[in-house]
């Protein structure tokens, strides 16, 4: 379960942005559906996705490494086509963008895929995802991240679209209470930096009963 999340990534939200960094994930659960199954294998993202009512300075793919199953161009016209996988995470495209209006949206045109690759699954077989078109405004009226459900058999995959600090600080500090009523337990941090890695540290034992 997650007790406490921060994203320190995102910008303050006040007021809709004019211009800026618009970091636009895409993201799918990987846990088994079926207590005594494996997780839940790759989901494929292919598409194209196209800035309306904004100018589109350049796009960056964040974690696009893996050449036979990533792709990502940006044509004439300023329509990004793409392709890229998760498995219980997000990968990312960042957009800088100019001259945005109030009604600035993103299209979002996926094919339709199938899943593939992990454990062999048992009692959840690898499933077809149809092909969606989504709309979704680049930001909230003041500012807020925007995201949109994609349902897949038996999960709730999400895209979701924020304005990002570039330079935001490296070091921080945080704390956090488990107000549960379980006596210990195990604790781990996760991190996911801006280019969409990820790293955790080893779970460490907090708490238990008193000494009698």
């Amino acid at each position: 379960d997650v007790l406490w999340y921060h994203d320190y990534l995102q910008a303050e939200n006040s007021r809709a942005a004019t211009a800026g960094t618009f970091k636009v994930s895409f993201g799918s659960p990987s846990h088994p559906h079926h207590e005594f199954d494996n997780p839940r294998g790759w989901r494929q993202w292919v598409g194209t996705l196209a800035v309306s009512r904004a100018d589109l300075i350049s796009a960056e793919p964040m974690d696009f490494s893996n050449t036979q199953s990533h792709r990502f161009e940006v044509n004439e016209e300023g329509t990004i086509h793409f392709s890229t996988l998760t498995r219980g995470d997000e990968s990312s495209i960042d957009l800088e963008l100019k001259n945005i209006q109030p009604s600035a949206t993103l299209g979002i045109d996926l094919t339709s895929v199938r899943e593939y690759g992990g454990g062999p699954p048992t009692f959840r077989q690898h499933q077809a995802l149809p092909a969606n078109s989504l709309t979704m405004q680049l930001q909230g009226p003041h500012g807020e991240p925007v995201e949109a459900h994609v349902p897949a058999p038996d999960y709730l995959d999400h895209v979701r679209v924020r304005r990002i600090v570039k330079n935001g600080t490296r070091d921080v500090k945080f704390e956090m209470e488990d107000v549960g009523s379980q006596q210990g337990d195990y604790y781990y941090i996760r991190v996911t930096l801006a280019n969409d890695a990820i790293a955790w540290s080893s779970p460490i034992w907090v708490g238990g009963y008193k000494s009698r």
